[in-house]
């Protein structure tokens, strides 16, 4: 397949910030995460030992399957996950390869560089209350409910799926560059003005026109899309995530190319080699 992701604009230290889809650089292996098979350094491992349970192995399932909860940081995800091996339903069944393999410290060019701005990953947020009594990704305003990168420094919280968000996407020419903020309307946003104005966004040319696309807005579409197949269909994994009419009037031929790469970002599965 044709690889639909560009070089980033910048050279940020982090091997989190820039990607390419199907083809991430994965970088050293986290300190704390045991790797115990896999076919080179440059693919996830297909067996790793992870300290949230360090009794059980977990499997690389590179088949798609249904729409799955991770356990980790219970967020949605759909794809490759890694599985515990054993029976009997217990606690942690499924994670995403970001929350499986994830390592620190990370430093995101959003944010800054140095110590003042690293994040380290933790299995819970910090206990401290910050938007209304509940912590929220920095990136997407949704709250953290389970592994978290924090920065102390700047009481910061990422996902671990949106701290990985590639900073520059190139689709069929056209490029989506990952900004702090959104500065106009959202194209898939009803309320424009509302909280997500203050999170990550993806900004794109449409005509002549930049386009706003929240980070939030993005996975929502996605769970939507996601819920919608779950009622219609047994198992999802017969069918591919269909989020494609939704962006058809906007984008038009590349539409179900820029679905594919939402239901990429939003699930965790930026890292298939396809």
């Amino acid at each position: 397949m044709e690889e639909l992701l560009g070089s980033s604009h910048k050279d940020p230290p982090s091997h989190f910030s820039t990607a390419e889809l199907g083809t991430i650089d994965w970088g050293p292996t986290p300190l704390y995460l045991e790797r115990v098979s896999g076919s080179s350094d440059n693919d996830p491992p297909s067996e790793i030992c992870h300290p949230a349970r360090p009794e059980h192995k977990l499997k690389l399932m590179t088949d798609a399957g249904a729409p799955f909860l991770c356990d980790g940081c219970k967020e949605p995800g759909y794809g490759p996950r890694y599985r515990c091996d054993y029976g009997g339903g217990q606690s942690m069944d499924d994670l995403h390869t970001r929350c499986a393999l994830a390592g620190d410290p990370l430093v995101h060019p959003l944010f800054g560089y140095g110590k003042q701005f690293e994040f380290r990953f933790l299995h819970e947020a910090p206990s401290s209350p910050v938007h209304e009594g509940r912590r929220v990704c920095d990136a997407c305003g949704e709250a953290t409910r389970g592994f978290v990168y924090h920065c102390s420094e700047q009481d910061l919280d990422l996902h671990p799926c949106c701290a990985a968000l590639p900073d520059r996407i190139v689709l069929d020419g056209r490029a989506f560059d990952l900004h702090r903020r959104a500065s106009r309307p959202c194209a898939l946003c009803p309320e424009n003005e509302g909280q997500r104005r203050w999170f990550w966004a993806y900004r794109c040319d449409v005509d002549g026109e930049a386009v706003d696309l929240h980070v939030a807005c993005l996975k929502e579409t996605a769970r939507r899309s996601w819920e919608a197949n779950n009622r219609n269909q047994d198992d999802v994994g017969g069918g591919a995530l269909n989020v494609d009419h939704m962006l058809e009037n906007m984008f038009g031929e590349i539409a179900g190319t820029v679905a594919s790469f939402i239901t990429a970002l939003v699930f965790g599965n930026l890292i298939v080699k396809m």
